[in-house]
């Protein structure tokens, strides 16, 4: 009786352990970078998808699908880091590399004149804590952090703000400005190196 119950718990023991050590070390995920004009409609879509769950809780109207199928496909402004497992967009990370346009399309909400250029970093729920916008921004930060100040913003109102500037920290930002103007937003930014 003693033996079955030590071999219980230690089928329980592994199970736990095995559960614990859930990352992206388990799945498959593939980091794509694409210009917004070279994304097909799959991934317009799939992005979109995303982008609603993360940022509109689901809310997005069909005007606003619409409107943003029309502003991804044709504006040729974002570098589109795309994290796909089974070739499906599980997560994201747009960078402006075309911030005068930017300036000139009223729709994006990037604050050009404090350098933001990397925006809209998220992974769908089922898919957070493998540690997938950790890779998204590794990305970044191989392909332009040599070259390119990166700076980002996280919105005061969002509910893990603190846990967003800490793990930005991790990655080698450092906070330069607060946003004054109504929110108190954080711009964290990371120097070339």
């Amino acid at each position: 009786m003693l033996f079955l119950i030590f071999c219980l718990f230690l089928i329980l023991y592994l199970f736990i352990i095995f559960k614990m050590e859930e990352s992206t070390e388990n799945i498959d995920i593939v980091i794509e970078r694409k210009n917004d004009i070279d994304l097909s409609r799959k991934e317009i879509k799939e992005i979109i998808f995303v982008y609603n769950e993360c940022f509109c809780f689901n809310q997005m109207n069909n005007k606003a699908v619409k409107m943003a199928k029309n502003l991804l496909a044709k504006n040729n402004v974002w570098e589109w880091y795309l994290a796909k497992l089974n070739n499906k967009v599980i997560g994201m990370l747009s960078y402006a590399r075309n911030p005068n346009k930017i300036k000139k399309i009223k729709e994006y909400d990037l604050r050009i004149e404090k350098g933001e250029n990397i925006c809209s970093v998220s992974v769908i729920k089922k898919f957070r804590k493998l540690g997938i916008a950790r890779l998204l921004m590794e990305q970044i930060i191989d392909d332009r952090g040599k070259t390119t100040n990166l700076v980002v913003e996280i919105k005061r109102s969002n509910p893990i703000y603190y846990n967003l500037a800490k793990f930005y920290e991790s990655l080698g930002f450092i906070e330069t400005d607060l946003d004054n103007e109504g929110e108190d937003n954080l711009f964290l930014r990371r120097n070339a190196q």
